[in-house]
């Protein structure tokens, strides 16, 4: 099957301490989750970022358990905000499909 497709995951990757080990996936998530929420207080919850971020926190969220409810919620949200902010035939929608196709 394909794979769903990665848009960045420099936004939600920390860098721990040396001694302290790699973060957990709870960290992890948890991070994400903050940073989307930070990102929507900030530019608003159908912003560019805030798009990006969800359907990233989607992606993490399906590496970790497939098919979780949460992960389906942001994909959608995302595709509908992404269909308003760029259109239906834009690459971001279309990648967004994908990744819900996918799902």
């Amino acid at each position: 099957g394909r794979s769903p497709t990665p848009t960045s995951g420099a936004a939600l990757t920390r860098r721990s301490p040396p001694s302290q080990g790699p973060p957990s996936v709870e960290d992890v998530v948890s991070q994400a989750r903050r940073c989307l929420r930070d990102v929507e207080k900030q530019h608003g919850s159908k912003s560019k970022q805030a798009i990006h971020l969800a359907t990233e926190l989607a992606l993490q969220l399906e590496e970790i358990v497939p098919g979780t409810e949460e992960a389906g919620q942001l994909l959608r949200r995302a595709l509908k905000d992404s269909i308003e902010m760029y259109g239906n035939d834009h690459l971001n929608t279309l990648m967004t499909v994908n990744n819900l196709a996918v799902y």
